[in-house]
């Protein structure tokens, strides 16, 4: 069996002996009469009936290309799976649509269709099994967007499968611009940023009009410390989100960041700027603000950024670290003391928001050295969680742990 490692390497050799202009026929190797059949296919899917084309590809799961127009109907037009080992389709009426279908109530005829369980033993004998890798790397890539955290294997092993699969496919030839996008999604998440790059950037060279792309791209290149090409790419994805404002939200947000990561925080101001015409509600806004503006030395703007960060979710200690990491990472210890007094008074009366800011307060004296501060920052964070009816739990474990430190 080829290992990852060498799957990585196979796709990378592949990417730079392949012209980037290049996009392979992934159906060449079909024999006329299958070319014929998935001829129709096509044209029953263009007429929106699914459940027609399923059926004109037959019962007999021998050929490796029809075996992989399966997959793809199963993936693309079911309208209900149970864990992608079964699927029922439709010829849509008037108003039909997937979302609805896969929604509402309605009774079906299910086919049976392990893909795994059919490909396996294709393998060995097909004369194309690029195709079938190709096939079998689309699946696992379906499967780990609709079944995380619910399938029959665990995520990790379904995004393995994803990317060894597409490995294999690449490696032989097999590939579109999208299955590369999709590879290099994989690969992005197994941490392997070099071989990403290399995939995104093969699949917008074969379709720049790629949706997603450019976002991912900027998030490698940004993950590797190339802060500029991260900030280029960055662009593409925020003029091709210009109509979704979401997307468009995080594609900012990225630019800013890296903008701050370099040091240029007027720049990263200004994508942050924009990211408020879109949006005075969201949080990582305020967060990067609040970098941004200890960055240009402007302190109090930076002060009002973390407090409006905080003010999300007070009670809850996630955002007190983010307030936290903020002001430690710029060097700014003195105003996060500031941050606790203020927040402290002007919170009065909310025990557990107070609870969570006095234990924060106590962490960060006992970082600091100071036991006895630290240890009274505990005792006050005991007593605000108990007049909340909030002393269980982890508060209990972690308020307990910092009041019994070196007592």
């Amino acid at each position: 069996m080829m290992t990852k490692k060498a799957t990585a390497l196979l796709a990378l050799l592949a990417i730079l002996s392949l012209d980037a202009g290049a996009q392979t026929d992934i159906w060449k190797g079909a024999d006329p009469q299958t070319k014929a059949m998935l001829l129709k296919v096509d044209s029953l899917v263009e007429q929106q009936k699914y459940n027609s084309a399923f059926l004109a590809l037959g019962t007999e799961d021998t050929n490796e290309y029809v075996v992989a127009k399966k997959v793809e109907l199963c993936i693309a037009y079911f309208v209900q799976s149970i864990e992608h080992t079964m699927f029922a389709f439709k010829d849509f009426a008037p108003g039909d649509t997937f979302a609805k279908l896969r929604t509402g109530a309605g009774s079906y005829s299910l086919y049976p269709f392990d893909p795994p369980k059919v490909i396996g033993p294709l393998l060995g004998r097909s004369r194309d099994p690029g195709i079938l890798y190709l096939a079998l790397g689309d699946y696992y890539y379906d499967v780990s967007l609709r079944y995380a955290g619910r399938w029959l294997e665990s995520d990790e092993e379904v995004l393995k499968r994803a990317a060894e699969n597409y490995g294999k496919a690449y490696g032989l030839g097999f590939y579109t611009a999208a299955s590369l996008s999709d590879y290099a999604e994989e690969e992005e998440k197994l941490g392997d940023y070099g071989t990403a790059i290399e995939l995104l950037t093969k699949s917008l060279a074969l379709d720049p009009k790629l949706h997603n792309a450019d976002y991912n791209l900027a998030y490698c290149y940004q993950k590797t410390g190339q802060y500029e090409l991260s900030i280029a790419s960055g662009e593409k994805a925020i003029e091709k989100y210009k109509d979704d404002p979401n997307y468009r939200m995080d594609a900012l947000l990225m630019n800013a960041t890296s903008a701050q990561l370099l040091g240029q925080y007027e720049r990263a101001l200004g994508y942050l700027e924009l990211c408020l015409r879109i949006s005075a509600d969201e949080y990582r806004v305020y967060q990067r603000l609040g970098y941004v503006y200890l960055g240009l030395g402007r302190l109090d703007k930076a002060d009002e950024s973390l407090d409006r960060l905080f003010a999300f979710a007070p009670a809850n200690p996630a955002a007190t670290q983010m307030v936290m990491e903020a002001y430690l990472d710029m060097k700014r210890p003195e105003r996060l003391q500031a941050f606790f007094e203020r927040n402290i008074k002007r919170y009065a009366g909310q025990e557990e928001v107070l609870g969570n800011l006095h234990f924060h307060r106590g962490y960060q004296y006992e970082r600091e050295g100071d036991k006895e501060d630290a240890r009274k920052e505990g005792q006050e964070a005991k007593a605000c969680f108990l007049a909340a009816g909030k002393y269980s739990g982890d508060a209990k474990e972690v308020v307990d742990a910092l009041i019994a430190r070196d007592s």
